[in-house]
C-alpha cells in the first residue's frame, strides 16, 4: 500500500518500535557481555519450559478496533496461549544466592491465537480502524524467538520472587488480527511470578504476564494484541 495511504499515526508507531528494540538489544548485548566476562566456562544456570494462557478479553493496543460508533472492540474473543523452551545465563549473585540477575534467552515453538479475526479492517482515523462485529474468525498458530531479556530475583533456593522481562519475533501461520495485516509480528512481556523449590531440584514458578504483539506499523492495519495471562514454569538448575 502507498506509504501515503497508511492510517495516521503509523511513522509514530514505527519509530516507537525502533527506538524500544534497539534499547533492548542494546541491554541484551550488556547483559551476555557481562556473562560472559564473569565466567566463560560456567553452564548456564537454568534450563525450562514456560505455558501461558491469557486470562482476561484480549484488547487492541494501538487504537480500538470497533464496529463503530458502538466502540465495542472486536478483539475482546481473541484468546492467547504460549509454550516457550528457555536457557537462562547467570549474570550476577548477591552474598549467600540471596538475590540474582539472569539472561533467559527464549525459543516459542508454540504461540496460539484463538478467535483471530480473518476479514480486513479499514483505517477511520489515528491508531484506529473499525471491522464487523460478527467478522469471521479462525485459529492460527506461529512460533519465534525472544533472544532479548533480563531476570531479576530475590530470596532463597526454597522461595524466591521473580520478575522479567523479554521480547522478541513471531511468525504466525496468516495473518494477526485481520487479513491485511502481517504475518510478522513483534512481541514482548512483562512477568512477576514466585518460584518454588522442588523436593527432586530446580524449581516451579507461578504468576502473571502483561504480553504484547503487533507488526509495528508493517502492515496496512496494526491493532496489536495486549493480553493478561496466568503461567507456570519449571526449571532445571
Amino acid at each position: 500500500m502507498p506509504r501515503s495511504t497508511r492510517p495516521p499515526g503509523t511513522a509514530r508507531l514505527r519509530r516507537r518500535h525502533r527506538l524500544a528494540c534497539r534499547g533492548l538489544f542494546a541491554l541484551s548485548g550488556l547483559a551476555a557481555l557481562g556473562a560472559a566476562r564473569a565466567d566463560a566456562q560456567r553452564p548456564p544456570r537454568s534450563v525450562g519450559l514456560t505455558i501461558s494462557q491469557s486470562v482476561a478479553s484480549a484488547a487492541a493496543a494501538h487504537g480500538s478496533v470497533c464496529p463503530c460508533p458502538g466502540e465495542t472492540d472486536v478483539l475482546a474473543p481473541v484468546s492467547l496461549t504460549t509454550f516457550e523452551v528457555e536457557v537462562a545465563l547467570p549474570l550476577a549473585a548477591g552474598a549467600g544466592a540471596a538475590w540474582g540477575l539472569e539472561l533467559p534467552l527464549r525459543a516459542v515453538p508454540l504461540m496460539l491465537v484463538r478467535n483471530n479475526p480473518i476479514q480486513p479492517a479499514e483505517p477511520s482515523g489515528p491508531d484506529r480502524w473499525t471491522m464487523p462485529l460478527e467478522t469471521l474468525r479462525a485459529s492460527t498458530v506461529g512460533f519465534g524467538v525472544k533472544p532479548v531479556g533480563l531476570r531479576g530475583w530475590i530470596g532463597a533456593d526454597g522461595l524466591r520472587l521473580e520478575a522479567d522481562a523479554s521480547a522478541g519475533v513471531v511468525f504466525f501461520g496468516t495473518p494477526l488480527l485481520a487479513s491485511n495485516a502481517t504475518r510478522l509480528n513483534f512481541a514482548y512481556d512483562l512477568a512477576l511470578g514466585i518460584g518454588i523449590g522442588l523436593p527432586g531440584g530446580g524449581r516451579a514458578v507461578v504468576g502473571y504476564r502483561y504480553h504484547h504483539l503487533s507488526n509495528a506499523g508493517l502492515g496496512v492495519v496494526n491493532p496489536g494484541l495486549d493480553s493478561h495471562a496466568a503461567y507456570v514454569g519449571f526449571h532445571l538448575d
